[in-house]
C-alpha cells in the first residue's frame, strides 16, 4: 500500500475515533447528574402545580438534572402543601421527567413524576387545591375546564398514605403504596392503579373515571372500581353523578372469604356471631359518602343464599343497616352453633361469662323465609322473621310462621345490664301437631294437637347466673289425643287387686283423652305447678310439684283417678299415685294405689 493510502487510512480511523470518543463523551454527559438551581426548579414545577393543582412546591433542597436517556430532573426533599399551608405531599427523592419541547425554549415542564418512599395526606373533609387553580375551578360547580390545564403522570414507589376525616372518624395508615395515577390533563380520563399494605393485608386498587373534568364541573361520568385482597374483593362498575355527596349508581359485587379475618383486620375482636365463613353480594348500588342502598340483591352468606335489599347509612349516632330479605331455604345448624354453650362438659349450667360487647352497628333486618331446617328436619314453613340493635341489645322476632302445622310467634331480647345481660323471651305456638313434634324428639307414643305460651324474663353475667334468676308463666293446652304404650285406666283396674309396676303395669295399652292443660309459674330458677290436668273417657289425671332449673331436677306427683266418660273423677274409685324425683336425666319413679 502506498503512502497516500496508508495516510487516508489513518484519517479515516482517527475520524471514527474522534467522532466515538464525543459520542461517549456525550453520553457520559448525559447520563451525568449536573447540579441545577433548585430554586430555579422550584420556580418552574412550582408555576406548574400552581396553575393545574393548586398546590405549593416548598424546597427542594437540592436539584440535579440528566439528559440521557430521557431528559429529567432529580429533587431531594420535595414537600408539596395545600391551600391552607397543610403539607399534602412529602418525598426524600422524587423524578420529574421533562417535557422535551419547552426545555428547547429553557422552560422546565414535567410530564411524568415518580416519588420514592412519598407521605402523602388525603383529608376527605378538605380538598387541598387552591380555587384559582384548573382543579380547584373544576372542583367549583359550574367551573369551566381547560383542554390544555395539564396534570400528569403520577407514580409511588414505597410510599406511605395517610387518610383521614373528622367528620367520618377515619384514621387510617396504607402502606408500601406503588402504583401509578395516570391523568394527563384535567380534561383526560383518570386512571389509578394501587398496590399496597393495610393492616398487614395486601391490596390492590384500580379505579378509572372516563370524564373527571365533566363531573367536576357538575356532570356526570363513567366510573369503575377494582379492590382485590386475599380476605376480600370489591367491585364496582357504573357513573358518577352530580350530587353534593358524590352520587354513584351502577353494578356492584363484593366477596368477603373469612368474616372473621376481615374483622380483624378492621381492628375488631373475636366474632362468636355470626359464623365465620364466605359472603357475597351482587346487585345495583346507589351510594354517597353517608349512604348506600343496594337493590336486585344477592346475598351468599355462610352457605345460605338470600335476595332482597339493604340501605347503609351513616347516622350521627353510627352506622346503620336496614332492609328485607328472602331465602327459599334457612338451614339453622350454623346458627345455632354459634351461639352461646349453655352446658359445660358435666352436664351443667355452664359459669362461661356472657358479654354482649359494643354493637356498633345499627340493624333493622327483616326476612322471609320458605322452610328453615335444623339437623335436617324442616322446623319452620313460611317464616317472617326480623332482627334489630338498639341501645346496646338485639332483639330477634318471629312475626309468624308455620310449625308442625299449627302458628309459631316469638320474640327474644337481650340488653346489657349491670349483672352482664337481662333477657326477655316470649313464644307461642297454636294448633300444632304436637305429636309430631314429640316424633322429631325421638318418640311416636303421643298423637294430636295443641298449643303454648311461655313468657320468661332473666338476668346475669353466665348461663348459669340466667337460670338460677329465671322468672315467668308458661302454659300448654292439649286437644284429643292418644298416648300409645301407657294405660292409666288399665293400671287403674289393676290396681283394685293388687299393687302395681309400674314399668309393666302402666306400659301397656294406651291413654284417650279429651283435653289436656297445665300451668306453671317460674320464680328464681324454680318451676311450680299452678294447674295440670288431662281428661279423658274413664281417667282424670292431675299433676302437682315443680323443677328445679338450676339444679335441674325435678319433683312432681301425678294423680290418676277413675272417672265417667264425661271425665267427672269417681271420688271413692281407685286411685294410682306416681311420683318423678331427682336428676330430670335420671329420675326416680315411685307408685302407690289407693281407694
Amino acid at each position: 500500500m502506498s503512502s497516500l493510502g496508508l495516510e487516508r487510512d489513518m484519517f479515516y480511523r482517527l475520524k471514527w475515533a474522534a467522532l466515538l470518543v464525543a459520542v461517549f463523551a456525550l453520553t457520559i454527559a448525559g447520563a451525568y447528574r449536573w447540579p441545577i438551581s433548585s430554586a430555579y426548579v422550584a420556580s418552574e414545577f412550582g408555576r406548574q402545580l400552581t396553575h393545574s393543582v393548586g398546590l405549593e412546591l416548598r424546597g427542594p433542597a437540592r436539584a440535579y438534572l440528566s439528559i440521557l436517556p430521557l431528559p429529567s430532573i432529580q429533587i431531594v426533599d420535595l414537600e408539596l402543601r395545600g391551600k391552607n399551608g397543610v403539607p399534602v405531599i412529602s418525598a426524600p427523592n422524587a423524578k420529574a421527567q421533562l417535557a422535551i419541547a419547552p426545555l428547547f425554549l429553557g422552560r422546565l415542564k414535567f410530564s411524568t413524576a415518580k416519588l420514592r418512599r412519598p407521605t402523602v395526606l388525603i383529608d376527605l373533609d378538605h380538598a387541598p387545591f387552591a380555587e384559582d387553580s384548573a382543579l380547584g375551578q373544576a372542583l367549583d360547580k359550574g367551573g369551566s375546564v381547560g383542554d390544555a390545564a395539564t396534570l400528569g403522570v403520577l407514580r409511588f414507589e414505597g410510599g406511605l398514605l395517610h387518610i383521614v376525616s373528622a367528620k367520618n372518624e377515619v384514621d387510617t395508615l396504607i402502606e408500601d403504596v406503588d402504583g401509578e395515577l395516570n391523568w394527563p390533563r384535567v380534561a383526560d380520563p383518570l386512571r389509578l392503579e394501587l398496590q399496597a399494605t393495610w393492616r398487614d393485608a395486601p391490596v390492590k386498587v384500580s379505579a378509572r373515571l372516563a370524564n373527571p373534568a365533566a363531573y367536576l364541573s357538575g356532570g356526570g361520568s363513567s366510573a369503575a372500581v377494582d379492590l382485590a385482597s386475599p380476605l376480600a374483593s370489591l367491585k364496582l362498575d357504573g357513573a358518577l353523578k352530580p350530587d353534593d355527596g358524590g352520587f354513584f349508581e351502577g353494578g356492584v359485587s363484593a366477596e368477603v372469604a373469612s368474616v372473621s379475618a376481615l374483622a380483624k383486620v378492621l381492628g375488631k375482636g373475636p366474632l362468636r356471631f355470626p359464623s365465620d365463613g364466605r359472603v357475597a353480594l351482587a346487585g345495583k348500588i346507589a351510594a354517597k359518602l353517608r349512604m348506600a342502598t343496594l337493590s336486585d340483591m344477592q346475598l351468599d352468606a355462610f352457605t345460605q343464599k338470600f335476595d332482597g335489599a339493604l340501605a347503609l347509612a351513616r347516622t350521627p349516632a353510627g352506622w346503620s343497616l336496614s332492609g328485607s330479605l328472602a331465602a327459599d331455604t334457612l338451614n339453622l345448624d350454623d346458627i345455632v352453633a354459634a351461639t352461646p354453650v349453655i352446658f359445660d362438659g358435666n352436664g351443667e349450667w355452664s359459669a362461661e361469662p356472657l358479654s354482649l360487647g359494643p354493637i356498633a352497628l345499627a340493624l333493622d333486618l327483616r326476612t322471609s323465609v320458605g322452610r328453615a331446617t335444623w339437623g335436617g328436619r324442616t322446623i319452620l314453613q313460611e317464616a317472617a322473621l326480623s332482627f334489630m340493635t338498639h341501645d346496646g341489645g338485639a332483639t330477634a322476632t318471629l312475626s309468624e310462621a308455620t310449625a308442625y302445622k299449627g302458628m309459631l310467634k316469638g320474640e327474644i331480647s337481650v340488653t346489657p345490664d349491670a349483672h352482664g345481660v337481662k333477657m326477655h323471651a316470649s313464644a307461642s305456638l297454636a294448633n300444632a301437631d304436637v305429636g309430631a313434634f314429640i316424633a322429631d324428639l325421638g318418640s311416636t307414643a303421643y298423637s294430636g294437637q295443641g298449643g303454648a305460651e311461655l313468657s320468661l324474663q332473666s338476668s346475669g353475667d353466665s348461663p348459669a347466673a340466667l337460670a338460677k334468676s329465671l322468672s315467668g308463666d308458661a302454659s300448654i293446652k292439649l286437644g284429643a289425643g292418644v298416648i300409645e304404650g301407657l294405660s292409666f285406666e288399665e293400671a287403674l283396674r289393676r290396681s283394685e287387686r293388687r299393687s302395681i309396676n309400674p314399668i309393666t303395669d302402666m306400659r301397656t295399652g294406651r291413654t284417650v283423652f279429651n283435653e289436656a292443660e297445665a300451668r306453671a309459674t317460674i320464680e328464681k330458677g324454680e318451676a311450680h305447678v299452678r294447674t295440670a290436668a288431662m281428661i279423658g273417657p274413664g281417667v282424670l289425671v292431675t299433676m302437682k310439684g315443680g323443677a328445679d332449673l338450676v339444679a335441674r331436677a325435678l319433683a312432681t306427683q301425678f294423680i290418676a283417678t277413675r272417672a265417667d266418660q264425661h271425665g267427672a273423677p269417681d271420688l271413692v274409685g281407685p286411685q294410682i299415685n306416681v311420683t318423678i324425683s331427682g336428676p330430670w336425666l335420671r329420675p326416680i319413679i315411685k307408685t302407690d294405689t289407693g281407694a
